[in-house]
């Protein structure tokens, strides 16, 4: 019931060349999960969404973009064929937060969406079992970074599904949204030159950043791994007196306002999503 098989063989056709590796990895808790959906056997994909139990949600992974791969390979065994399927990050730098959340992590079994940059998603892990996890880490020296490798490692009977399903809860930076697309626009540390020399983006306590990709977008903006949360115009909440710290941004305009400033040295994020 669970694999497609009635597809015909067909020519191997030349696909058209795109940029390798992974746009990113989103992944939840194997048990979260309430109900999987079923691949269509006609077309062989997977076009339901994965039902969440109430209360849980589904992660993404900040990995760098080097580094950030997934891997099927078809192997033979005693009960036949079969393929050992990973997924591969590396997150820089270390934090205690992290330290936290990934020593828990080793106790759990993983789903995942991976999505390719050629513009396809494959489902990792079904109703019989998830993915496993796997880490390490290394403080580097003086002349190499501090870098934590992650690995979860599925092994199943046929390849990873397409998974072509949209909108999910994603909690990213404390932050639970509901997304169908979730896109990286920009990534830099107040005060600091970019690795190119360029001057920085905003120094310590500006206010303002304007990008022509921010207009009529809705936006996450995350500083140092938190999620910042949103004035945007609708007037849904009183922000008068409020001293949190805070940004406006209009979905129309191409215009983020740090209420409270940015500080030296933080690490800020921003996406955009659908």
């Amino acid at each position: 019931m669970y694999e497609n098989v009635f597809q015909p063989v067909t020519t191997l056709q030349k696909s058209i060349i795109k940029s390798s590796g992974l746009c990113g990895v989103k992944f939840f808790r194997w048990e979260d999960v309430l109900e999987w959906p079923a691949i269509d056997p006609v077309t062989g994909i997977i076009a339901s969404s994965i039902q969440m139990k109430p209360g849980t949600s589904i992660y993404l992974c900040q990995a760098v973009d080097h580094g950030r791969t997934f891997n099927e390979d078809e192997k033979s065994g005693p009960a036949g064929n079969f393929y050992d399927i990973n997924v591969n990050g590396v997150i820089p730098g270390n934090s205690v937060p992290n330290l936290l959340s990934l020593q828990t992590m080793a106790y759990h079994k993983w789903g995942l969406i991976v999505d390719d940059r050629n513009g396809e998603s494959r489902l990792i892990g079904n109703e019989d079992s998830g993915a496993s996890f796997v880490q390490k880490y290394t403080s580097g020296d003086l002349s190499t970074s501090r870098t934590r490798s992650l690995t979860w490692e599925w092994q199943h009977s046929n390849p990873a599904p397409v998974y072509i399903a949209q909108a999910f809860n994603i909690s990213i930076g404390g932050i639970i949204i509901t997304v169908g697309h979730l896109t990286l626009i920009m990534r830099f540390q107040v005060g600091h030159n970019d690795a190119h020399g360029n001057p920085p983006i905003m120094n310590d306590l500006d206010t303002v950043l304007i990008r022509p990709a921010f207009a009529n977008k809705n936006l996450l903006v995350l500083a140092d791994g938190v999620g910042l949360p949103v004035d945007d115009g609708s007037g849904d909440i009183d922000w008068t007196g409020l001293i949190n710290r805070h940004i406006e941004k209009t979905f129309a305009g191409d215009t983020i306002t740090y209420v409270g400033g940015v500080a030296q040295n933080e690490i800020i994020e921003i996406y955009a999503f659908s």
